[in-house]
């Protein structure tokens, strides 16, 4: 695998040297500019998967984790920035970084702006509410009625998906991070608040008094990926090759494992088969 993994490498490095600059344009693909200076540079979104400490400044998580392991194979620092889901596209467009970790729902709407790599693995949308409202939200139609408040987050795929399924009930949308979302829930702010499955699934474990509804099966399973832009060609020929060598290989996944995501709580793809050596 190892002897694999390095044959991958310095085959689609070689690829800088072999692909030429269009002379119609003098623009530098990322990848390019990655090994230039030396530096990978990131956009990451705090929250579970991609945890950032106010204090260091450092970036763990295993998301992070699997990039630093990307950046040490060919030798360059990785620099995270840190981002917002609704400004993450606008910050990958403008090049303020090369590639967005932001492990994002692979909706049509952002695929017609950003290249999106293989997914990393499926979440779906996880609706929670106190126990005590439990026997009156039982499907999502129970959900969809006036009266009910949901709680969304800006810029997030769950609030794109609650304005199609909940057009009855009253949206509260804010920018605040996913776990100061849910705690609109204990504040009695709403009656039901959106995150992603996994985010969920924590937040329920870890207050006895709020039930992850739809637990077992959570609604509209989506592909979870990182992109670049279209323009990034080389870039995004390189990450595919790599996101598919953390899969197929099983890292990412021990990655997960290692940081505590609940099993059940995601579904991974099905490995890329890669040949014996």
């Amino acid at each position: 695998m190892n002897r694999l993994i390095g044959f991958l490498i310095i085959a689609l490095l070689a690829v800088t040297l072999i692909v030429p600059a269009s002379p119609a344009s003098a623009a530098e693909d990322a990848l390019d500019k990655i090994i230039r200076t030396k530096t990978f540079n990131i956009g990451a979104i705090p929250g579970q998967s991609t945890k950032l400490d106010p204090n260091t400044d450092e970036w763990s998580g295993f998301v992070p984790d699997s990039l630093k392991w990307v950046c040490a194979q060919i030798k360059v620092k990785c620099k995270f920035h840190k981002t917002h889901w609704s400004t993450f596209i606008a910050g990958l467009q403008a090049g303020t970084f090369e590639l967005s970790a932001a492990s994002t729902f692979t909706t049509p709407q952002r695929a017609s702006a950003i290249r999106f790599l293989p997914t990393l693995f499926y979440l779906g949308n996880g609706v929670t509410t106190l126990k005590k409202n439990e026997g009156q939200f039982k499907t999502l139609g129970d959900i969809n009625k006036s009266g009910v408040t949901i709680s969304t987050g800006q810029g997030t795929s769950q609030h794109t998906w609650a304005m199609e399924v909940f057009p009855k009930a009253t949206l509260i949308t804010s920018k605040a991070l996913t776990e100061t979302r849910l705690l609109d829930l204990l504040s009695g702010k709403a009656n039901v608040a959106l995150s992603d499955s996994g985010q969920s699934h924590r937040f329920a474990a870890a207050h006895p008094n709020v039930v992850n509804i739809f637990a077992k099966k959570p609604p509209g399973m989506t592909p979870i990926a990182w992109a670049t832009r279209f323009e990034d060609i080389k870039l995004n020929s390189f990450m595919n090759q790599m996101v598919k060598v953390l899969i197929s290989s099983g890292r990412f996944e021990r990655l997960m494992v290692q940081y505590k995501v609940p099993a059940g709580s995601y579904m991974m793809p099905a490995p890329a088969l890669t040949p014996n050596r």
